[in-house]
């Protein structure tokens, strides 16, 4: 928070609530000690070659338009393990137009992850219970996003609301 005098910025910062910080680790803030984080990890291991973005317009070269990006793209090739991010239960698993096969995984305090362009036959289905670390399926192709580099786009909502996946990975500050 900008142009907040140091008293009053020290009083929100020792007042307990609910932290609105990444779920970086497994070990919980000294602020929520009390409260179970979840620990999150990226799918697949390439890089990001599309970040998330829900205020500003990205360009897609399949559409040849712009929109927003609410997820990530994460580079792997085709047949890559894709692997749940957290323990959670698959809520479901569905044939979508633009994003093939998607994987909805439902992973508490409100956290839903879709990963989305896996093969059409997953290895999970709707009621599963997964581990983090999980395979889930392999990597395949997402059609509204065809003619970019193979990759995995994930996308994660927390109360309804899309989020960067990278907020919980705490890979970004």
């Amino acid at each position: 928070v900008s142009d907040v005098p140091y008293s009053q910025a020290s009083e929100v910062e020792s007042t307990p609530s609910v932290s609105s910080a990444p779920a970086s680790s497994a070990v919980a803030s000294e602020e929520n000690s009390s409260e179970a984080s979840p620990f999150f990890v990226l799918p697949v291991g390439g890089s990001i070659i599309k970040d998330f973005d829900s205020d500003n317009l990205q360009y897609s070269e399949t559409f040849k338009d712009w929109r927003l990006h609410l997820g990530i793209d994460i580079a792997a090739e085709l047949g890559t393990p894709v692997l749940a991010s957290a323990d959670g239960t698959v809520t479901e698993v569905r044939q979508d137009a633009l994003l093939g096969t998607v994987v909805v995984i439902d992973h508490g305090d409100g956290i839903l992850a879709s990963y989305c362009g896996l093969n059409k036959s997953p290895s999970v289905q709707q009621g599963d219970r997964v581990e983090a670390g999980k395979q889930l399926g392999v990597v395949d192709t997402i059609p509204s996003e065809s003619v970019e580099a193979s990759h995995l786009h994930f996308a994660i909502e927390q109360n309804g609301v899309p989020i960067s996946p990278l907020e919980l990975t705490g890979d970004i500050g």
